[in-house]
């Protein structure tokens, strides 16, 4: 189970990484207002997998961890 958790904060990780890179290269090749056109241009599809994502993570890093007994 702990390999499943961390390979999805690592994608998570990673698609957010990747939403942040593009959001960036949006600012440099456009110079335009960047926050107000990329909230506009963003495909709807792609937001919601970088939503989807990040609720996944912070629902991994809150779970409540159960107490092991030996």
């Amino acid at each position: 189970m702990a390999n499943f958790t961390w390979t999805l904060i690592v994608l998570s990780t990673l698609g957010s990484i990747t939403a942040f890179g593009l959001f960036l290269a949006n600012i440099i090749t456009t110079g335009n207002n960047p926050i107000i056109l990329w909230v506009q241009s963003i495909p709807p599809l792609e937001f919601l997998l970088v939503f989807v994502a990040l609720l996944i993570l912070v629902g991994v890093l809150l779970r409540p961890k159960p107490h092991r007994r030996r």
